[in-house]
C-alpha cells in the first residue's frame, strides 16, 4: 500500500502541490474571516453541572449579565462645575457610541418625587441644567448624597472615588472586529485624564476584551518563537537553510489549516484553542525531522534520490502515521467529556494531527525531489560522535541497569503522584496576570474600596407571586444582605428590598428616615396605586424589573465578590446555603423531622404538620385538588374530608409537594 502512496505522490507532485495551495487559500479564508475570541468565563463547565445549570437558569430569567465596564474616577474636584460638566461630557458622548446600551454616573441619576395630587410617582433627572441656574453644584451633590442607594455603589465620599458603569452589548464584546468599542471608550475616557487624574478600569468586559486579546496576541507570539526555535535546532542539526525553509513550510501551512479549521467548524478561539497552531509546530516538526534523517541515510547508502524518496515514504510513513494517529486518538478523547469547549477543542486537534501527517507527508518528498541532493556535509550529522555516543550509552544503560532504571522510575512515579495530590486549581480570573500589571492593580483598587469585582448573584425563588411584597418575604431578604453587608468579601448587594425602600422614601417627601421597609398596612394600600402606575427607570442604572423575573416568582440579589480562589468561593458559598436557608426557612427542620416520621408510615404527624404550619395545609388542599377551585373550597370547609386523604398512598407525595411550595428556594 505505502508502496502505491509513494508512487502516487510523486508522480503527481504538481497537482498535489496546487491542492495543498488552494486548500491553504481555503483554509485562510477562515482563518481571518472566521474566527472569534471566546473570552467569556466559565465556558470549559461541563454541560451538566451544577454551576452551569444554576447559570442558565440565571441567564433565562434576567438575561445576559456581567457586561458593565467600569470606570473609575479619584478626584477631590469632580463637584466643581466646570468639571461636573465635563464628566456629563464624558458619560453622554461614551453613551452615543455603537455598542454601549446605557452610561450610568453621578451626572445620569433620578430622583422619585411624590405627586400628590394625582397619587403617582414622578422621575426627575437630578443634573440636566448645564448653566447651574436651576440648582447649585452643591445642591446637586447634597440631592446625590441624600439618597442612600448610590452610597457605595457609585461613590464614595471618604476616598473622592466615583465609577460610571458602562453596560456593553454582549454581542459586540465576542466579535473581535466590534469588541474595539471598548478599546474606543477606554482610549475617549483617558482624554479626560487632565480634568480628573488617573482613570482606572475594571470589571468584567474590560478584563475580557483586554485579556481575550492577549491571548491572541500570545498564540502569535509563540507562534513565532516556536517556529524560531525548531529553526534554530533544525539548522544546528542538519546545518541546511534549505531543510529549514522545507521543515517550515510544512507547519505554516498546518498552522494555517488548523486556525482556518476552527474557523469552518464555527468553534472561538479560547485560552484552549489558541494552543492547537502551536500544537501542530511541535507535532509537524518531528515528522519532518523522521522523513529528512531517513532519506539522507538512504542517499549516503546509494545516492539515488527517488529511490530514497520512495523508501522514505514506504518505510517512515508508516510509523509517522501511527506515530500521529495515536497521538490523534489520544486527543480525541476530549470529545467524550461532558464539556461542550473541550471537545470542540478534542475535534479540532485531532483532525489537525492527522491533517500534519499529510501534509508533512506530501510536501517534504516534493519539495525535496524539486531540488539538489544534498551535499557530504550535509550529511555529516548522521555521522556525529556525540550523537551516536548517546544513543549507544542508552542502550547500554537500558540492557545492563535494568534495577537502577527500575528503582529511579519508581521513586519518581512517587514524586508524581505526591505532586498530583498538591495541584490546586485557583481559579482566579486575574491569576494569570503577573505583579505589578495594571488591570491587577485596578482590580486591586476597586476590591480594596468596593468590596468586590466579580458578579455574584443570588436568586430566590419565593413560588408565588403574592409573596413579594409580604413583609416576611421582605424582612428575609433584608437580613441575607444586612448579614453579608458586614462581609468584607462582597460589595454592596442590590434588591428589590431597597426598591421598596426608596418607593417609601419617595412616598413621605424623600425623608430618609422613611428609607426603611416598615410600610403601614394603610401606606401599602396607597402606594399599590403609585407602583401599579410606575416604572422604575430614567437613567439611573437600577431597576425593579432587572431585580425580579418576568414570571414575578423569583427574586434576585445582586452584588459583587472579591477575585478569590475557587476551594474559597466553594466553602464560602456552602456555608451561605446553610445560613441563607436558615433565614428563609427557619421552621424547615423542625417541618423535616414531622415529614420523616409521616414517610415512615406515621400518618398521626399530617395532622402535626398542618396544625402548626397553616400555610402547608392551604397548599396541601391546592395539591389534592389540582387547583380546581370549587374542590379546594370543600376542601377548606370541611378539614375532615382532608383527613380522608391521610392514609391513601399518595398522601406522602402530595405532603412533599405541598411542603416544597412553601420553601423559599436558594
Amino acid at each position: 500500500m505505502w508502496q502505491k502512496i509513494a508512487n502516487l505522490i510523486l508522480r503527481n507532485r504538481f497537482f498535489i502541490i496546487a491542492l495543498i495551495c488552494l486548500l491553504t487559500v481555503f483554509f485562510g479564508y477562515y482563518a481571518t474571516t472566521g474566527l472569534k475570541i471566546d473570552n467569556k468565563y466559565g465556558n470549559m463547565l461541563p454541560k451538566s453541572s451544577q454551576a452551569q445549570d444554576d447559570y442558565l437558569k440565571f441567564k433565562s430569567k434576567f438575561g445576559e449579565d456581567g457586561s458593565s465596564l467600569v470606570l473609575i474616577f479619584q478626584s477631590d474636584s469632580l463637584y466643581t462645575e466646570k468639571n461636573f460638566t465635563k464628566f456629563k461630557e464624558l458619560r453622554d458622548n461614551i453613551l452615543l457610541m455603537k455598542g454601549v446600551l446605557n452610561v450610568t454616573s453621578e451626572t445620569s441619576l433620578i430622583s422619585i418625587q411624590n405627586n400628590i395630587g394625582e397619587s403617582k410617582f414622578e422621575v426627575r433627572k437630578i443634573f440636566s441644567d448645564i448653566s447651574f441656574k436651576e440648582k447649585s453644584i452643591d445642591s446637586i451633590k447634597r440631592e446625590i448624597r441624600a439618597n442612600p442607594l448610590y452610597a457605595n455603589s457609585l461613590y464614595i465620599d471618604s476616598t473622592n472615588i466615583s465609577l460610571m458603569l458602562v453596560a456593553m452589548d454582549e454581542k459586540f464584546l465576542s466579535d473581535p472586529k466590534k469588541q474595539q468599542v471598548l478599546i474606543d471608550v477606554e482610549e475617549y475616557t483617558a482624554k479626560y485624564e487632565k480634568y480628573f487624574g488617573k482613570i482606572r478600569y475594571a470589571g468584567l468586559p474590560h478584563l475580557r476584551v483586554i485579556i481575550g486579546k492577549r491571548v491572541i496576541k500570545e498564540m502569535y507570539l509563540f507562534i513565532a518563537l516556536a517556529i524560531l526555535a525548531t529553526s534554530l535546532l533544525l539548522y544546528v542539526f542538519f546545518r541546511s537553510f534549505r531543510v529549514v525553509m522545507i521543515c517550515n513550510a510544512v507547519v505554516f501551512v498546518a498552522v494555517i489549516w488548523s486556525m482556518g479549521t476552527i474557523g469552518l467548524f464555527g468553534f472561538n478561539i479560547s485560552i484552549m484553542m489558541a494552543l492547537i497552531p502551536p500544537l501542530m509546530i511541535v507535532i509537524g516538526i518531528p515528522n519532518c525531522v523522521f522523513l529528512i534523517t531517513k532519506y539522507h541515510q538512504e542517499i549516503k547508502e546509494h545516492g539515488n534520490k527517488i529511490l530514497a524518496l520512495t523508501r522514505v515514504i514506504k518505510k517512515i510513513g508508516m510509523a509517522t502515521f501511527l506515530t500521529n494517529l495515536s497521538t490523534a486518538m489520544g486527543f480525541s478523547t476530549f470529545i467524550f467529556t461532558n464539556s461542550e469547549k473541550l471537545t470542540e477543542f478534542g475535534i479540532v486537534a485531532s483532525i489537525n494531527i492527522i491533517l500534519v501527517f499529510i501534509v508533512s507527508i506530501c510536501i517534504l518528498p516534493i519539495f525535496i525531489s524539486l531540488v539538489k541532493v544534498p551535499k557530504p556535509r550535509h550529511l555529516k550529522h548522521l555521522e556525529r560522535k556525540f550523537a551516536k555516543g548517546l544513543i549507544e550509552r542508552l542502550i547500554n544503560i537500558t540492557l545492563y541497569r535494568r534495577k537502577a532504571i527500575y528503582i529511579v522510575t519508581f521513586c519518581i512515579l512517587v514524586l508524581s503522584v505526591i505532586g498530583l495530590f498538591r495541584i490546586k486549581a485557583t481559579g482566579n480570573i486575574t491569576s494569570d496576570l503577573p505583579k505589578g500589571d495594571q488591570i491587577l492593580e485596578d482590580v486591586n483598587f476597586v476590591q480594596d474600596n468596593f468590596g468586590g469585582v466579580i458578579p455574584f448573584e443570588m436568586m430566590i425563588d419565593y413560588k408565588e407571586p403574592g409573596r413579594l411584597f409580604k413583609t416576611s418575604t421582605l424582612e428575609k431578604v433584608e437580613e441575607i444582605q444586612r448579614k453579608y453587608t458586614a462581609d468584607t468579601l462582597f460589595s454592596k448587594s442590590l434588591s428589590i428590598v431597597d426598591m421598596v425602600k426608596v418607593i417609601n422614601m419617595a412616598y413621605h417627601g424623600n425623608d430618609t428616615n422613611f428609607y426603611n421597609i416598615n410600610i403601614s398596612r394603610q401606606d401599602k394600600g396607597r402606594l399599590k396605586q403609585y407602583i401599579d402606575n410606575f416604572d422604575f427607570t430614567g437613567g439611573s442604572g437600577f431597576t425593579i424589573k432587572e431585580l425580579v423575573d418576568t414570571a414575578n416568582t423569583t427574586l434576585r440579589i445582586r452584588t459583587q465578590m472579591r477575585d478569590i480562589g475557587s476551594y474559597d468561593v466553594l466553602r464560602k458559598v456552602d456555608i451561605m446555603k446553610v445560613k441563607i436557608d436558615s433565614i428563609l426557612n427557619p421552621e424547615k427542620k423542625d417541618i423535616e423531622r414531622l415529614y420523616k416520621k409521616v414517610k415512615a408510615g406515621k400518618y398521626q404527624y399530617v395532622d402535626s404538620i398542618i396544625n402548626t404550619y397553616p400555610n402547608i395545609y392551604n397548599s396541601l388542599t391546592n395539591v389534592i385538588a389540582h387547583g380546581d377551585q370549587d374542590k379546594m373550597f370543600e376542601l377548606d370547609s370541611d378539614p375532615d374530608k382532608v383527613k380522608a386523604y391521610f392514609k391513601k398512598p399518595a398522601i406522602k407525595k402530595q405532603l412533599r409537594e405541598a411542603i416544597d411550595n412553601e420553601y423559599y428556594d436558594l
